[in-house]
Order: C-alpha cells, then sequence, then structure tokens
C-alpha cells in the first residue's frame, strides 16, 4: 500500500501537492472543527472538501478532526473513498474529560484493502488496537493530536509486534509507521510523507500449556 501522512491540518492547496505522490491512502493529523449543523446548512463545507480530496487523488483519506453535534463536543477522523464520505469514527477513549467519549471502533472496507481507524487518545489502549486486528484489519491508521515524547512511538512498535500489524500515524507536527515486525520505518516531522507499507498481517502457530480445564 502506498501511504501518504500529512501531519499539517489544512485542506486549502493540499490536493494541488499529493498530485505527484499518488497516494493509495493518505491520513491527515486534523483540519478543526467540522459543526454538523453547519455541514447540513451548507454554511461550511469541510465533510465535502474531504471527499472531493479522495475524489481527485483517486483513493482512500482519513482526516482527523474535531466534531461538534449540538454542543457535544469529540474528537474525530473523516473517511472518504472517491468523492464519497464511507463514514466518520469518533475518539472512544476520552482522558480527565478533555472531550466527550464517541461509542465503538470501525473498519473500513476500501479499494486499499480493509482498513482499521484510530483516534487521538485511543492509541494509548492496547485493546483498541486488538478490537481492530480481530476485525481483521490489514492496516491501522491513526488521526492524532501532539505527540509527547516517545511513549506514542513505543507503544505502536509494541501494537505492531503484539498484533502483527502496521500502524501509521500522523500527528501535530510529527508523522510515525511501524511495520508488522515491530521496527520503525519512519519518523518524521516533514509536513507530506509518502511511503510504501506491507498491508499483509503476520500469523504464526502459538500453543499454551496450562492446568486444568480438563474433560
Amino acid at each position: 500500500m502506498r501511504v501518504c501522512l500529512v501531519n499539517e491540518g489544512k485542506l486549502s492547496g493540499l490536493g494541488e501537492e499529493l498530485e505527484g505522490e499518488s497516494p493509495q491512502i493518505v491520513c491527515i493529523s486534523s483540519v478543526g472543527l467540522v459543526d454538523y449543523e453547519k455541514e447540513i446548512e451548507g454554511k461550511t463545507g469541510r465533510l465535502r472538501a474531504v471527499a472531493k480530496l479522495s475524489q481527485r487523488l483517486s483513493c482512500v483519506v482519513v482526516c482527523g478532526c474535531e466534531t461538534d453535534a449540538k454542543g457535544l463536543r469529540r474528537r474525530s477522523a473523516i473517511v472518504s473513498e472517491g468523492g464519497r464520505i464511507l463514514g466518520i469514527s469518533d475518539m472512544s477513549h476520552a482522558i480527565d474529560g478533555n472531550c466527550n467519549c464517541g461509542f465503538g471502533l470501525k473498519c473500513y472496507d476500501t479499494a486499499a484493502g480493509r482498513l482499521g481507524v484510530l483516534v487521538g487518545e485511543d492509541l494509548y489502549f492496547p485493546e483498541a488496537v486488538k478490537v481492530l486486528v480481530q476485525s481483521a484489519c490489514d492496516l491501522v491508521l491513526c488521526a492524532f493530536g501532539k505527540i509527547e515524547g516517545d511513549k506514542e512511538l513505543v507503544l505502536m512498535r509494541c501494537y505492531s509486534f503484539c498484533y502483527g500489524v502496521c500502524l501509521c500515524m500522523a500527528g501535530e507536527g510529527y508523522s510515525q509507521i511501524t511495520a508488522a515486525d515491530g521496527s520503525v520505518l519512519l519518523t518524521t516531522p516533514r509536513k507530506i510523507e509518502t511511503t510504501e507499507v506491507g498491508g499483509k498481517r503476520r500469523f504464526h502457530l502459538i500453543e499454551t500449556r496450562r492446568s486444568g480445564c480438563g474433560k
């Protein structure tokens, strides 16, 4: 899979910048607030802009944002392919009430593969990654906020090693990718970075022996 990570959240002019990259998947850290009421009334058009970007580039776009549903604020990610909004994933884990949490993790079937989506602080919870992997995703994408130190990269490496899946994260001003074997494929402060990542998961036969449960 050819994945492009964008760690600066501006949609204006982004289509022109990415045309030469020929990505299959674009993951953008955040493009600010999406007010559902204003979107429905046509006063704003961020959802439409994300859809148009996916149509222009003929790819999947995963775009981080903050959503407002009549005062209920969540951190979210818009998922679009070929000019159509496939869905919006909300952050399922909100720490210390900094925003409202959403409900449920989602995988999306796309032309590029089955994609699992994490939002923000979901990255701090291993069960979130495990749920996506058990839902047979080929790749996990994360639209993140500000990266603090190296703990996010350490967590990504652990998840990739334990669950055998590649993780791609676009944060504010920094992007990271870990391979399915737990190694680091990419860490960069560059606004736009495109690379090939392996979408095939790693499977091994694991046996355990324990006492009890005998028939």
